[in-house]
C-alpha cells in the first residue's frame, strides 16, 4: 500500500471511529516526531458539529497562538473577528478534516479515484497545510507524515477520553503535564510531558528611527484611526501558491480622509518581514501628508500591538476603542466597491 492510500485508509478509520462524539478540541494531546523529535500538540474539533477535523499545531508559536484562542477572554484579552482569524489562519499547522466534495481541490479529487475510494456525503477526507501568509493547500509528503502519525495515535488513545475526559492530563511535580505519544524501539507508548500554557503575543516591532524622527518634526496634528488585519480572502494562480492580503491602512479621524492603505503579501516578503515592516507603512502614510499623530486609535489587539512601539517613540496616546467611525465608513465603501461581500 503506498503511503498516499495508507493516509486515506487512516482518514477513513478515523472517521468510522468518530472520536469527536466524545472529545472536544480543549483536550490537548501530545505527540513527538519519531524521526525529528519535534513535539506537536493534537486537538480535535468536530464535537458542536461543526468543522471535523484532527489540528496538529507545529512548534512552540502554533500552541501559544491556540492557548490565546482558548484562554483571551479568561485573561480579559478582547479578540476581535480579525485577531481570530489571523491566529488561525497564520498558525502553523496541519489538518486532516472531514467535507464535502466540492470543498476539495480538483487534484485531490483526482487522486481519490485513482486510488478506487468512494465517499459520499461530508465523510470525504480533505488534508491541508497551513502556512502564514498562505491560504490553506495540499500537504507535501513530511506534512502527511505528521497527518498519518497523528491520526493513529489519537485514535490509540481516544477509548481512555470515551471512560474518563480528564485522561489527557495530570498534576506532575513540577505543574500539570500533558499526555503525549512517542515512540521508542518501534514501539509508541505513553509518556507525560510538561504542559505549556503560555499565551501568544502579538508582535511589536520597532519602527525605522528615521522614519519616526520624520514623522516627529511635522507641525501638522491630527487624530488618526488606523487597523492592520489579514484578509481571509486567498488570491493566486492556484491552490499551493494562494496567498492572504494584509491590509494597512490610517484614516483621518475628523473628516475620514483615507492617509493611505495598502496590500502586503508573503509573495512580496518571508511572513516575518512583513510583519516586522509594518509599522513603518504607517509611519510613511503619516509622513505622505506631512502629519504626526495628535492621537491613534485602533479597534483590534493586533494593530495595537504593532503600532505600540511608534507610538511611544513618538510620544503619542494610543487608544483600543469598539468602534472607529472614520475607518469603519471607509472600509464599508471599500467593501460595496469589491461588491458587497465583505473584507473579513
Amino acid at each position: 500500500m503506498s503511503d498516499r492510500a495508507r493516509l486515506y485508509e487512516t482518514a477513513d478509520a478515523l472517521y468510522k471511529l468518530a472520536p469527536w462524539k466524545w472529545m472536544n478540541e480543549t483536550q490537548v494531546i501530545g505527540l513527538r516526531h519519531p524521526e525529528t523529535g519535534e513535539l506537536a500538540r493534537l486537538s480535535l474539533m468536530g464535537s458542536a458539529g461543526e468543522h471535523t477535523s484532527l489540528a496538529i499545531y507545529l512548534g512552540e508559536e502554533a500552541l501559544h497562538r491556540f492557548n490565546l484562542m482558548q484562554h483571551a477572554a479568561g485573561e480579559g484579552i478582547e479578540l476581535t473577528q480579525e485577531d481570530g482569524a489571523a491566529l488561525i489562519l497564520d498558525s502553523r499547522q496541519v489538518q486532516a478534516s472531514f467535507t464535502v466534495r466540492d470543498e476539495l481541490f480538483k487534484s485531490e479529487r483526482g487522486e481519490i479515484k485513482t486510488l478506487g475510494r468512494k465517499y459520499r456525503g461530508a465523510n470525504w477526507p480533505c488534508f491541508r497545510s497551513f502556512r502564514p501568509g498562505r491560504a490553506p493547500g495540499p500537504v507535501n509528503a513530511e506534512e502527511a507524515v505528521w497527518l498519518q502519525h497523528g491520526m493513529e495515535q489519537l485514535m490509540a488513545v481516544a477509548p481512555l477520553l470515551d471512560s474518563d475526559p480528564f485522561a489527557h492530563y495530570r498534576a506532575g511535580e513540577n505543574g500539570t503535564e500533558i499526555l503525549t505519544r512517542e515512540r521508542n524501539d518501534g514501539v509508541w507508548r505513553t509518556v507525560w510531558t510538561p504542559d505549556d500554557e503560555r499565551l501568544f503575543s502579538f508582535p511589536s516591532p520597532e519602527p525605522s528611527e528615521l522614519l519616526t524622527a520624520k514623522v516627529a518634526r511635522h507641525t501638522r496634528k491630527a487624530d488618526v484611526e488606523c487597523h492592520f488585519a489579514l484578509i481571509p480572502n486567498p488570491v493566486g494562480p492556484s491552490p499551493a501558491e494562494r496567498v492572504y492580503p494584509y491590509m494597512v491602512i490610517s484614516v483621518e479621524s475628523s473628516g475620514g480622509f483615507v492617509l493611505g492603505m495598502e496590500m502586503l503579501s508573503v509573495d512580496e516578503h518571508p511572513y516575518e518581514e512583513l510583519i516586522a515592516s509594518t509599522p513603518d507603512h504607517f509611519l510613511r502614510q503619516w509622513d505622505a501628508h506631512s502629519i504626526r499623530p495628535a492621537s491613534i486609535s485602533v479597534a483590534s489587539e493586533a494593530t495595537r500591538a504593532l503600532l505600540a512601539p511608534a507610538a511611544k517613540a513618538l510620544s503619542v496616546p494610543l487608544h483600543v476603542r469598539h468602534h472607529l467611525p472614520a475607518l469603519d465608513a471607509c472600509m464599508s465603501s471599500l467593501s460595496s466597491f469589491m461588491g458587497g461581500g465583505g473584507l473579513f
